[in-house]
């Protein structure tokens, strides 16, 4: 029998006590087992009911944090492998080449111009872009600093990037 069954059931008993009352509020002989027995049911319903959410809980809490130790973990991998990558770019580029290559793996650097902002608030406004503030449209930068204008608190820098297959 389920919880709302139980609460129905304890309420028509109830009711049905109030409904056999007479005019001085008494009622006749009345078997109290039932509702006894309905009360008990109740009482061991919500207690597993409660040993149940704390049980969902504690699944919930053991999942948050094995995600943030995996969130941790994943960030210390993609750190070590960024430092790994610049420390592969560094070494094929010092040598002049543009790529590595066994028969195992394959990298190649590639070059690219990138805006780097070095100070937001000295770019005219036609170089932002409007969105919940003013913030620097870095490609209409690019185009105009490789057109050959000057934009005041940006520049164009090479990035190195590494395609590893």
């Amino acid at each position: 029998m389920t919880l709302y069954e139980i609460d129905r059931q304890i309420k028509e008993i109830i009711d049905n006590l109030y409904d056999a009352m007479d005019e001085n509020g008494e009622v006749g002989e009345v078997d109290f087992s039932i509702l006894e027995q309905l009360k008990e049911e109740r009482q061991t319903k919500l207690e597993n009911i409660t040993l149940y959410i704390k049980n969902l809980e504690a699944e919930a809490d053991a999942i948050k944090n094995e995600i943030d130790a995996l969130t941790k973990r994943k960030k210390r991998l993609e750190t070590r492998a960024n430092g790994l990558r610049g420390l592969l770019i560094k070494s094929i580029s010092e040598n002049g080449d543009k790529e590595f290559s066994t028969a195992r793996c394959f990298a190649r650097i590639s070059e690219r111009d990138v805006t780097d902002i070095l100070d937001e608030n000295i770019i005219p406004k036609e170089y932002m872009r409007e969105k919940i503030k003013y913030e620097p449209d870095k490609t209409a930068i690019k185009n105009a600093i490789n057109s050959g204008k000057v934009v005041a608190g940006a520049r164009v820098i090479k990035n190195k990037s590494l395609k590893i297959e």
